[in-house]
């Protein structure tokens, strides 16, 4: 395979088995963004070819993770992850309790005269990356640009995965905390409350500011101890639509406002956009008042809601009357 060290990855599409999604992996975050910069090379729609290696160079990973950083310290931090990520290994859920356990990939080369590395994945590995069909999750390179932290990455690419599984609007998902420590890799840490809220505050934070992706927090207790954590997950609105949807949906369309209006129907389930947020609202104010915490039961609520087109009677006549 030729090598390309010059090309700008950020709109690659990183697409991987949602299996190998929530794998559990002892990356660090260089090697993830390396990791994930090499896969947005990959076409998930095709067979990879026998001995087919990818390429990450110097100037890339530093156009593409070193906004306020040297070039110097993309080339050490490269060179670190050639010397680490051979080492590294996945282990992921199969059926009927079995699990499997294989290394990223197969070989690493790191090279001086064109100070770049290059990756060839493990043939247990190529499965998850590549023949895709189904069951499988994709984003932007883009949006992972801007993050530092891994569990902010590991968040955005389960918060993505969950989204893409919904037929709502947004996804309320409810996790023990000992399950939500092991979906973010961290089972073994953060064993406080009071340290699990603060990692998850950041990540948070982080992912709210730096992608497309909204997430708020609610913690559940038991008795006298918080036993749950509650994420509302939504993609956030474009600005433009976001002014539209406050002028009331009376923003002219210009260039500088593109968005659609708010009140006409979507082609797919016949609603307005306003339409849909009354619905979610009125599913989520049931869900709290009868404080159902069950994910299967919640979803079915939502749902139900939106099969039977929660709020929006009341909604018509409020308008009609005002």
């Amino acid at each position: 395979m030729e090598l390309t060290t010059d090309i700008d990855l950020s709109n690659n599409l990183v697409v991987q088995s949602n299996d190998l999604l929530v794998a559990v992996c002892n990356m660090t975050l260089k090697e993830k963004q390396v990791f994930l910069a090499c896969i947005s090379q990959v076409d998930s729609r095709k067979t990879l070819e026998e001995g087919e290696r990818f390429v990450l160079s110097v100037e890339q990973a530093h156009s593409l993770f070193y906004s306020d950083k040297t070039r110097s310290n993309a080339y050490r931090d490269l060179k670190a992850v050639a010397d680490r990520l051979y080492e590294r290994s996945a282990v992921i859920r199969l059926s009927k309790n079995k699990t499997l356990k294989t290394r990223f990939v197969q070989s690493v080369i790191f090279d001086d005269e064109t100070d770049s590395i290059s990756l060839l994945f493990s043939d247990d590995i190529k499965p998850y990356i590549s023949k895709l069909e189904s069951d499988f999750t994709r984003y932007k390179l883009a949006q992972v640009q801007q993050i530092t932290n891994k569990n902010t990455v590991r968040l955005f690419e389960l918060c993505t995965m969950w989204l893409g599984q919904a037929d709502t609007p947004y996804v309320v998902k409810m996790f023990e905390l000992d399950e939500l420590r092991d979906l973010l890799g961290q089972l073994g840490s953060y064993r406080q409350f009071g340290q699990l809220k603060t990692m998850l505050t950041k990540a948070v934070q982080q992912l709210n500011e730096s992608t497309e992706i909204s997430v708020k927090v609610a913690y559940k207790k038991t008795r006298a101890r918080f036993t749950h954590v509650q994420l509302k997950i939504e993609r956030r609105l474009p600005q433009a639509k976001i002014e539209d949807k406050e002028s009331g949906g009376n923003a002219p369309k210009t260039t500088e406002n593109p968005t659609r209006d708010p009140n006409t129907l979507d082609w797919v389930d016949n609603l307005t956009d306003m339409e849909k947020q009354i619905i979610s609202e009125q599913a989520e104010l049931y869900i709290n008042k009868k404080g159902i915490t069950d994910e299967k039961y919640r979803n079915n609520i939502i749902n139900k809601a939106f099969e039977e087109r929660w709020g929006l009677d009341a909604w018509k006549k409020k308008s009609k009357e005002s």
